[in-house]
């Protein structure tokens, strides 16, 4: 399997961040997410859950459902949508032959952040803001 690239953009932001990390640290907000991959004109299943771990709750699935791929390997994982406080877990995967499938999961943490903007364990995205903003609001993209 060919490594996956996830992006992530807070709303009122103009750049992505790419996220170097399968388990990462955010603060509170409303974010979109893409990812880049190999796979060209494909279906891809998503799944996004949520939970908070702390109140014995089980993974509530948010969006679930299956996506397409564009000319370049873009997928529109996440819409803007308000992360709030907890475990959101996002997992992609499809079929590659009759009985071979692939399956690439990213888990954001989030949380409120203190007066410093760190979360509460001191976690920042450690990201390079590289790509800008590929027009409106909805999370199609071309390409570079």
């Amino acid at each position: 399997m060919e490594n996956w690239q996830f992006l992530i953009q807070k709303q009122g932001d103009r750049h992505w961040q790419s996220l170097d990390s399968s388990r990462l640290e955010i603060s509170l907000g409303r974010y979109r997410i893409l990812a880049r991959s190999h796979l060209v004109n494909q279906q891809v299943e998503v799944l996004v859950t949520h939970s908070l771990p702390w109140a014995d709750q089980s993974k509530k699935p948010i969006i679930q459902g299956t996506r397409r791929s564009n000319q370049d390997g873009w997928i529109a994982v996440l819409p803007f949508t308000d992360l709030q406080e907890g475990i959101w877990e996002l997992q992609c995967w499809g079929r590659v032959g009759e009985d071979e499938y692939w399956q690439y999961s990213l888990v954001l943490g989030v949380s409120s952040p203190d007066e410093d903007g760190l979360t509460e364990n001191n976690n920042q995205i450690h990201a390079e803001a590289e790509y800008s903003e590929y027009g409106s609001d909805d999370a199609i993209v071309t390409g570079k």
